[in-house]
């Protein structure tokens, strides 16, 4: 089973949590061009296995609401969480790799990368001075590893959030709802520098779990498709300072370009 979560605050600050609360249920029954991205998104999963969405209506602070994100995927019993924003979907394929990425019970964390918000930077940190080798997926995908990403779209296998949840013990705090939750993604400073609430996540990764990013597919982030085999010709996250002596670099990618489809374009059915 698949846990997908979604915040649709800037969805509630327009039509109140109740208001698009009804909006995004109308949506998952009748999917269409027209559906916010997540939703396209959420139909996609739907096709690859059970799945159900933990929606966010109000949490502002993102950093909670994603730590709240990763307790409800606990909690719900799912062997993935798969992480997506409101304006951020892609193509069928790139959505299936995702998920075999994180597939089987070694520990494994995979970014579908896309383009930050108006900006020409992808949101992965990823190393590319060297060779490594590509890990081919079941139905044709790529991955290598990366350092870590934005959380824009990101799968999470029960694995790995035990193994982080484990190490991350010391981050328990008392909910608004009087329940004890892990505040995995609480940002950091560090040296200097202020980590956002997904880097801080990548950060606080414990050995032994395997971090990688996609690169064949598609994303697109507010409209900004990015082709994923364009990988080594994009800018990518400044990670310089990051401390991650146990994760291995990313290496240089040798991929070929392919023309990119548009993932509003596919289509889907809940």
């Amino acid at each position: 089973m698949i846990c997908v979560s979604v915040s649709f605050y800037a969805l509630a600050k327009q039509h109140g949590a109740e208001g698009a609360r009804k909006l995004v249920l109308d949506q998952l029954n009748a999917t269409d061009a027209e559906s916010l991205p997540a939703i396209r998104t959420v139909a996609m999963l739907r096709e690859l296995q059970d799945c159900r969405m933990w929606p966010d209506f109000g949490g502002a602070a993102v950093g909670k609401m994603r730590s709240r994100a990763a307790h409800a995927a606990w909690t719900s019993g799912a062997d993935t969480w798969v992480s997506c924003d409101d304006d951020v979907e892609a193509t069928g394929e790139t959505v299936r790799a995702l998920v075999e990425a994180v597939s089987g019970d070694d520990p494994a964390v995979c970014i579908a990368p896309c383009l930050l918000r108006e900006a020409d930077v992808v949101n992965v940190g990823v190393e590319l001075d060297a060779a490594i080798p590509v890990r081919m997926l079941p139905s044709g995908g790529q991955a290598v590893a990366c350092l870590g990403g934005g959380f824009g779209l990101v799968a999470v296998n029960r694995a790995a959030l035990e193994r982080i949840r484990e190490a991350q013990k010391h981050l328990a705090f008392v909910d608004d709802d009087g329940e004890e939750k892990l505040a995995l993604f609480v940002e950091e400073i560090a040296d200097g520098r202020w980590w956002g609430e997904d880097l801080s996540f990548f950060k606080r990764m414990p050995p032994g779990v395997r971090v990688e990013c996609l690169i064949q597919g598609a994303t697109a982030h507010e409209g900004q498709i990015l082709d994923l085999s364009s990988l080594p010709d994009q800018k990518h996250l400044d990670l310089s300072g990051w401390r991650a002596a146990t994760r291995p670099a990313a290496e240089r990618i040798e991929v070929t370009a392919t023309p990119v489809p548009d993932p509003a374009a596919e289509g889907s059915n809940p």
